[in-house]
């Protein structure tokens, strides 16, 4: 097996709901890594927010910039948010590339019932909806490791190790 030789890029996505904040704080705190939660910082700066396109692209433009300066951190980071597109993926992934990161997406997967249940409390139902309709399932290439948002971390954790053990014996 290859010695890993760049930092990653964890991104974390998902559904609203779906268990994704849960995941990306306990694998911060797991692993000692900066956690950027770019819907954290929405309800900070937009009060309240609206979630519409214009306030979205503040809130990634702003994420993408914070993003940049911890690069220069060569160390690990987790990021939620502004990942809902192949598009933004794309930015996000060639902006780690660049920095010398190994970009690695979750996709954060729980039932449709339970995300609506649980963003309840964040979103009204329009929103929710609209966020759900314009979230683009990842491609192959983008090789996402998928976890159950209803699983505990420890078996996130397990199935995220076991598929990059698998990944870097296939490049080995």
């Amino acid at each position: 097996m290859k010695p890993i030789n760049k930092p990653y890029l964890v991104m974390v996505y998902g559904a609203p709901g779906a268990g994704k904040t849960f995941f990306a704080e306990q694998f911060s705190d797991k692993f000692r890594a900066p956690f950027i939660d770019l819907d954290s910082l929405r309800r900070q700066i937009f009060k309240p927010p609206t979630y519409l396109a214009e306030e979205s692209q503040d809130v990634k433009k702003l994420g993408l910039s914070i993003l940049s300066n911890m690069f220069r951190s060569h160390a690990m980071i987790v990021l939620e948010g502004g990942l809902d597109t192949k598009k933004d993926r794309r930015q996000v992934i060639k902006a780690a590339e660049t920095a010398g990161y190994q970009p690695m997406l979750i996709w954060v997967q729980t039932d449709p019932k339970t995300t609506k249940s649980r963003a309840r409390t964040k979103l009204t139902n329009a929103q929710f909806e609209e966020a759900v309709n314009s979230l683009e399932p990842p491609t192959a290439k983008e090789q996402p490791i998928v976890v159950s948002g209803k699983h505990t971390f420890d078996t996130q954790i397990k199935v995220i190790l076991k598929q990059l053990y698998a990944q870097r014996s296939q490049q080995a």
